[in-house]
């Protein structure tokens, strides 16, 4: 009777975790269908641009958030086994780019910026998501004359990504980031590379040296 028991208890355990596998599965699978028909509508509005209002691009940017909202932080997004919700925030991470995108070609800094905060608190955990937001904050915060602020941003980047010429993104500017960081932090002080900032260049030697 026990060896019974143990056999459907063993059983039961199995149907669940499949179950939950695909759920997991289709949960993603919408998700990824949801990004996909935003990023056509995306392409659709892009082939005569001059033809659409703001208000457009404004809905589509929204359109993004949600999502995000949705499938990353909606109801049962924390169920999820930690491969799938990796996974979840993968998707929610790029409709969240693209808001972003959409809210800075429209002039809406403040959205940006909200977006990107937000970003940077909740994906955490994925190396080369935080790694594509820094250096998403690190450009727009040295566009502002936030030369400090910027240098701190360009070092997480540092810290966290593999370099890789060839790569996308983060990973395939990661070697010129050491220069920018000097660049900024001498800005920052209001010194010159042959003052005060050469201890800043030094640093960025030192890192290209060592890898």
């Amino acid at each position: 009777m026990k060896r019974a028991l143990g056999l459907l208890g063993l059983g039961l355990c199995v149907f669940l975790a499949s179950c939950s596998s695909d759920q997991d599965a289709g949960r993603r699978y919408r998700a990824e269908r949801e990004l996909w028909q935003a990023d056509f509508e995306r392409r659709e509005l892009s082939v005569r641009p001059r033809d659409v209002k703001k208000e457009q691009w404004l809905a589509l940017a929204s359109r993004y958030e949600g999502i995000a909202d949705r499938h990353a932080r909606g109801p049962g997004a924390t169920t999820t086994s930690s491969q799938s919700r990796q996974g979840l925030q993968t998707v929610a991470a790029r409709a969240l780019f693209s808001a972003a995108q959409l809210y800075g070609a429209a002039g809406d800094s403040i959205q940006v910026d909200q977006i990107f905060g937000l970003m940077a608190g909740e994906f955490s955990g994925l190396p080369a998501v935080a790694g594509e937001v820094a250096l998403a904050q690190g450009r727009i915060a040295e566009s502002r004359g936030q030369f400090g602020q910027a240098a701190d941003l360009y070092q997480s980047v540092v810290d966290r990504v593999q370099p890789d010429p060839e790569g996308p993104g983060a990973a395939g500017v990661v070697v010129d980031l050491p220069l920018s960081i000097a660049r900024s932090r001498t800005r920052a002080a209001n010194s010159t590379p042959a003052a005060g900032g050469r201890s800043y260049y030094d640093a960025a030697r030192g890192w290209y040296e060592s890898v």
